[in-house]
């Protein structure tokens, strides 16, 4: 059972209570007393409802209909680039994001968006990409293939 779950099934156990014993009902559930007090009487939050609330951009239920979006054009073959979450976001939000919103987005669900437009190139796929090597390439090709070019 997770920590938040725990948290759920005390308060439950809490409000059903005919009179409240913190100290009780956290060492039943193993959590901290002074944490289950706050948390109970709405006094502190958790740190996901904090970020959701005040740090991010999207909150949990957007950012989870983004993926589910990303997810499904993905499978119509409109293949996921950081420009197109981009556009997304500044087009839901109105306003833009920081340069490195979609790199963090991507990380944090990087369990369920794969697709390598999304994946950053490495120095030696960058090289080996290059105009000149490619033209290289062809060029051998051309020459041991027909040995006319």
């Amino acid at each position: 059972m997770s920590y938040e779950d725990r948290i759920q099934a005390a308060f439950a156990e809490l409000d059903s209570a005919e009179s409240i014993n913190y100290t009780q009902v956290a060492l039943k559930w193993g959590l901290e007393r002074s944490t289950l007090s706050r948390r109970h009487r709405k006094i502190t939050r958790s740190r996901e409802q904090f970020l959701d609330e005040s740090l991010r951009k999207l909150t949990t239920t957007q950012e989870t209909a983004l993926v589910d979006y990303l997810l499904q054009i993905g499978k119509r073959g409109i293949w996921t680039t950081p420009r197109i979450i981009r556009n997304l976001v500044q087009e839901t939000l109105n306003e833009p994001i920081g340069k490195n919103w979609v790199t963090r987005f991507v990380e944090r669900h990087s369990n369920q968006i794969t697709t390598v437009y999304l994946n950053g190139l490495d120095k030696n796929r960058r090289a080996a990409e290059s105009v000149a090597n490619t033209a290289k390439f062809y060029e051998n090709v051309c020459i041991k293939s027909l040995k006319m070019c």
